[in-house]
């Protein structure tokens, strides 16, 4: 075999791969739609949506083109899958970084440049000696915060212009940029601006000329609102109530390029076709294709790593996928591409809640086709008290109120002695996890593989191979769970001992002798904890749900600032009566303790407002 011509090796090689796929896949293949068929519609069926969207390719050619439930329910209008446009989120990212690879190909970007270099109206904040490069935000790593704060709008009048926008909302540098992946709709905006910027075009024009028009997505849009004769065919979003669902109106993104876009399932199949073709095409050379889909940031060889813009997303030991999701809140979509295979899934729900859907009919999809990965040998895990802990996601706000939401995305980490695996909680629930090799583990019954690598400041940053975009770092102790909860219960049990006790206890011991000043403290006493109270509802009350919270709770909880202001001022002045309580004998011996208690958890309630931002902008600028 020696003397055989390597290119004929090769070719001997690829028709046999050939003739293997075709003689085990076409089974798959020709079921694959009913399969898809089966599930989507049990998915609007049971409620878990009330529309859907599916596009399915394989080298060039069309699987599967198909609409599910309602596009409007209240005009009984059906999705189409050719013609009803779904918000596709941050998928809208894909296509900032198409247009950022043509202006690399035309010479006016480049990925190692200073970002700052291109920005004339505001700069990034010169935190750390090494700069910012269009390489770091195309991989989530250039080490800024994150804000959810008017990350999505309820009018145009709020829209605002996209260079304004990121001007007015700079974030904080808080890493050293390229050292851990951290999700950033910013930093993709900002890549989005740049090309509009060299191009001397807006962002609207840029994309629709260069990238949606060469590629006949024709039904297609990233303006806001969508174009008059896109309105009657465009997907409503819906959030469950109580007995259904209620239609919501068209959300607004400020920063455009990381999720505006309006797309449909025809014209997604179109992006796909052109993404899984290796070839030059009339929007991307053939190095730049392979330069986009390449490993940019590899986390650990046994999970998922970021791709030039897309990352990973490889279910196991399967096929390698690349791709992106997308959220705006009540649609939710995901694109999965198999290079390799020629494959491309694309879904979209319209209502909130339903983002399992799209989790789902992929790995379905996968599994149909021989994509997805077998369960490989998993090992005891021996050495898993080195990880346990409560981990924050990266992606998270240091410098406003929203980075108490911080805490919500975290994951504990436990080591089960018993059955020798990790057992690691998140939002996603309780799973349990084997080891695969050194610092990686891999879901037991699932396709999730986690990773584990030294922080430089010590103990260990946790990845999830489902969500490589966003490292996940040990927490410190103000920002554990459990410390925050016992401060909070703390103050609750004492609060509620104040406002329901006393009042009794000042009866029973309604002859006792009252000192000058114990009835004001009293009286402060009880306002604190009411405010405390009102304050607490009235944030519930903002925070309804994910779509009332992000679409205008924030700016509620804004205006509620000061109270925990008042909240501080209250304290102060208990704490300059405080020594009085004991000295002068107010009240009876357990008030006293009961109050100096309180007094303790107060403080400590003080101190909660400030660490997670819970005041006015103004004010903390101020103490800065």
């Amino acid at each position: 075999m020696h003397c055989v011509p390597a290119w004929l090796k090769a070719w001997l090689s690829t028709a046999l791969v050939c003739c293997c796929v075709a003689v085990y896949a076409a089974p798959d293949i020709a079921n694959l739609s009913q399969q898809v068929d089966g599930y989507m519609r049990h998915t609007v069926v049971s409620g878990k949506t009330v529309g859907a969207t599916v596009a399915i390719v394989r080298n060039g050619r069309l699987l599967a083109l198909k609409g599910y439930g309602d596009a409007d329910r209240t005009r009984g209008i059906p999705v189409q899958g050719g013609t009803t446009q779904f918000r596709i989120g941050s998928i809208t990212k894909v296509l900032v970084w198409i247009a950022v690879m043509q202006q690399v190909e035309a010479g006016r970007l480049d990925l190692e440049a200073d970002v700052n270099s291109y920005l004339q109206d505001f700069q990034l904040p010169p935190d750390f000696t090494a700069p910012v490069t269009l390489r770091h935000l195309m991989t989530h790593t250039p080490g800024l915060e994150d804000n959810l704060v008017d990350l999505f709008v309820s009018g145009p009048r709020q829209l605002g212009e996209l260079g304004s926008n990121l001007a007015n909302h700079v974030p904080q540098r808080v890493r050293l940029p390229g050292s851990l992946t951290a999700y950033s709709n910013y930093g993709a905006a900002l890549a989005g601006y740049l090309v509009a910027h060299v191009s001397g075009m807006s962002w609207d024009d840029y994309v629709e000329a260069h990238v949606l028009q060469p590629l006949g997505m024709r039904d297609s849009t990233t303006r806001q609102p969508v174009p008059a004769h896109m309105e009657a065919t465009r997907a409503r979003g819906y959030l469950p109530v109580l007995g259904g669902e209620k239609e919501q109106g068209f959300t607004y993104v400020p920063l455009a390029p990381a999720g505006a876009a309006s797309a449909t399932a025809a014209d997604m199949a179109k992006l796909m076709a052109e993404l899984l073709n290796p070839n030059a095409s009339q929007i991307l050379s053939a190095a730049s294709k392979a330069q986009l889909f390449g490993d940019a940031f590899v986390i650990h060889p046994e999970v998922n790593a970021m791709a030039l813009g897309p990352y990973e997303m490889t279910l196991g030991d399967g096929a390698r996928a690349v791709g992106h999701d997308g959220n705006t809140i009540l649609f939710n979509s995901r694109m999965v591409l198999w290079p390799q295979q020629g494959v491309g899934v694309f879904v979209s729900t319209n209502t909130l809640g339903a983002e399992p859907v799209a989790t789902e009919l992929v790995e379905l999809v996968a599994s149909q086709l021989g994509l997805a990965g077998s369960e490989p040998a998993l090992a005891d895990v021996v050495d898993g008290a080195k990880y346990a802990g409560q981990y924050l996601s990266a992606r998270r706000n240091h410098s406003n109120f929203s980075k108490l939401l911080g805490v919500m995305d975290s994951a504990q980490v436990q080591f089960d002695k018993e059955t020798l695996s990790l057992l690691i909680t998140d939002l996603g629930g309780t799973r349990r996890y084997r080891q695969v090799s050194d610092g990686a583990f891999q879901q037991v019954d699932g396709f999730t593989r986690v990773a584990f690598t030294p922080s430089p400041s010590g103990g260990q940053i946790l990845y999830f191979s489902d969500r490589p975009m966003t490292a996940y770092t040990a927490a410190t102790l103000p920002e554990s769970v459990m410390v925050n909860l016992a401060i909070l219960l703390t103050w609750l049990v004492l609060a509620v001992g104040v406002l329901l006790v006393w009042p009794i206890s000042s009866l029973t011991h309604r002859r006792h002798d009252t000192v000058a000043g114990q009835r004001l403290l009293a009286l402060l006493c009880y306002a604190a904890c009411v405010v405390v109270a009102l304050f607490g509802v009235s944030v519930a009350g903002a925070a309804e749900n994910a779509y009332a919270l992000l679409l205008h709770g924030f700016a509620n909880i804004a205006q509620l600032l000061w109270w925990p202001v008042a909240f501080a001022v209250l304290v102060v002045v208990q704490l300059v009566y405080g020594f009085r309580v004991w000295l002068a004998g107010f009240w009876w011996p357990s008030r006293r303790l009961h109050f100096t208690l309180l007094l303790f958890a107060q403080c400590a309630m003080v101190w909660w407002f400030w660490y997670w931002n819970l005041l006015p902008a103004v004010l903390l600028e101020y103490l800065k």
